[in-house]
């Protein structure tokens, strides 16, 4: 009798949800990402070293940024060093929605780094920016949070869109917080704030106690 009351649940959660994993369960892959390591773009073996302290950086940041993001690391990560990137393979071995690549150098007193935010569900790019400024001591540190910015914003945006797209009519409260996130790096208004709201209220009629949105009702 147990064993059917857990298996009739189960089956009403999964219809209630459409199929869609629970909001920050493991199988809830919304905005998962990989960062791949980051080329050395010099013909300097010597300058290795700052394409991985570019990645490692990125990594730690994205985490300390937000610990609900997915990010594939450790030895998933480096096995891709050095090959031809697919992102549809990595997208089905690694079940992730993005995928960061970059290279990185030192020219002429210059450090320089390029990087690219691609979205692997059709293998186009969500943002890419180029960072070319001389050398001082906060310039590493400004470059690598600008990366981890925009690639939070991206992500934010595009899952945002995917939800309203696919279920807009059965919106999680994951789906709701990151509509009330999306867009608000470019829009700061009474209305953005207001529309911002009125989502958390939404995300708080399905959970109570949902932190995120209790920051943003307050």
């Amino acid at each position: 009798l147990v064993v059917i009351l857990v298996a009739g649940g189960a089956r009403m959660l999964h219809s209630h949800n459409n199929g869609r994993p629970a909001a920050y369960s493991p199988q809830d892959r919304r905005r998962s990402v990989m960062v791949l390591p980051f080329e050395n773009s010099s013909d300097d073996p010597a300058q290795e070293g700052i394409a991985a302290g570019i990645t490692a950086d990125v990594m730690t940041d994205i985490v300390a940024q937000d610990p609900d993001v997915p990010l594939v690391r450790g030895p998933s990560v480096a096995a891709y060093r050095g090959k031809t990137i697919d992102l549809r393979a990595i997208a089905r071995d690694q079940d992730v929605h993005f995928v960061l690549i970059g290279n990185a150098r030192r020219q002429d007193g210059h450090l320089i780094v390029s990087v690219t935010l691609y979205q692997t569900e059709d293998e186009r790019a969500v943002w890419s920016r180029r960072y070319d400024g001389p050398e001082r001591p906060d310039l590493w540190k400004v470059v690598v949070q600008s990366i981890v910015a925009n690639t939070g914003n991206q992500t934010t945006d595009f899952e945002a869109s995917r939800a309203m797209r696919e279920h807009p009519d059965s919106l999680d409260k994951r789906d709701l917080i990151l509509a009330a996130y999306a867009g608000t790096w470019a829009q700061v208004s009474k209305e953005k704030y207001l529309e911002r709201a009125a989502l958390a209220e939404r995300a708080l009629a399905l959970d109570p106690n949902y932190v995120q949105a209790l920051i943003i009702d307050a």
